[in-house]
């Protein structure tokens, strides 16, 4: 630990980006500790583009300093501040039945490990990234961190599980293959679905209507004004009204197809399309549609304008 600040002195630039590489490193094994110690070392860096970072970091380490783990079940973990929250085998019943909800109704078993952590009540403010909820590759689990005010009620827990969980699934089930609007339609309807009124807002042409590379980008979009907020907003709203589109047409069994086709391609067909330049997801929407994504969207807008005004 104590290199980072020395990587960054000797070397500059340089140094300083392998410090960031040991920030990484650390937090992705979740030695929380470790990699708040070095960020805080370095700080925001150059132009302050570590400080989403440093405030993601701080938040998880603050709850880690006074919180215990208990063993839900042969798969799911829980962390929390004992002090802050409801007795530990209650919440994690909740939490439990939110995940096999979701496994459920998509036709998978849940089977990697998963930690849900409650975030401190103290870094439930406006400075944490992610503050309604988010899901991380980690190691050696997968781990999904809610913010405390989601404990306010029973069916605020329940959706902020289920989204959270839900990209768990995509991403085991899918083996890392699914693209992000794929992967946000799926937690989207997992959960509350699209917004009220969202379909007209799309109908009418208030929000864009974009094609499936643009709106998987649009996620990574800065969300720390309210320009950037609104156009991260525009791009679930658009994955829940696709995502919600494809329950109607194959239900909940078909979308599961789609991810265990991107889960179980083989290396070499994986290959050949490559070189032809096909994507992997359009491939498994093939099989289960019919047609690639550009089609589905495409699909899904029709809809829209033939459909009468609604929510």
């Amino acid at each position: 630990m104590s290199e980072a600040p020395d990587l960054s002195r000797r070397y500059g630039p340089v140094g300083e980006a392998g410090a960031w590489r040991q920030v990484s490193e650390a937090y992705y094994w979740d030695r929380l500790d470790e990699a708040d110690e070095i960020v805080r070392r370095l700080g925001a860096g150059a132009h302050g583009i570590g400080g989403q970072w440093m405030r993601l970091i701080e938040a998880e380490a603050i709850t880690r300093k006074s919180s215990s783990v208990s063993r839900i079940n042969d798969w799911l973990e829980l962390e929390l501040i004992e002090e802050e929250c409801p007795p530990m085998g209650e919440l994690g019943a909740e939490i439990e039945a939110s995940c096999l909800g979701v496994a459920r109704r998509f036709g998978w078993t849940p089977g990697p490990l998963v930690r849900v952590m409650v975030m401190a009540q103290h870094a439930d403010t406006p400075w944490t990234p992610g503050r309604h909820g988010f899901c991380v590759d980690k190691h050696p689990f997968e781990k999904v961190c809610i913010p405390y005010a989601s404990l306010r009620s029973s069916e605020e827990l329940d959706n902020v599980i289920r989204h959270e969980f839900a990209h768990v699934m995509t991403l085991n089930w899918a083996q890392g293959g699914c693209p992000l609007w794929l992967d946000e339609a799926i937690a989207m309807i997992s959960a509350e679905g699209p917004a009220s009124g969202a379909k007209n807002r799309f109908r009418r042409g208030d929000w864009e209507w974009l094609e499936p590379h643009p709106l998987s980008a649009a996620f990574g979009l800065d969300r720390t004004d309210s320009h950037g907020q609104a156009l991260v907003w525009q791009a679930y709203q658009q994955s829940a009204v696709i995502g919600q589109w494809m329950l109607r047409q194959v239900g909940p069994e078909g979308v599961g197809k789609v991810l265990e086709a991107l889960g179980t391609g083989g290396f070499w067909p994986r290959l050949v399309r490559r070189a032809l330049g096909q994507e992997e997801v359009d491939h498994a929407l093939r099989q289960v549609f019919g047609m690639d994504s550009g089609g589905i969207f495409d699909m899904v807008l029709d809809s829209l304008h033939e459909r009468p005004a609604g929510p």
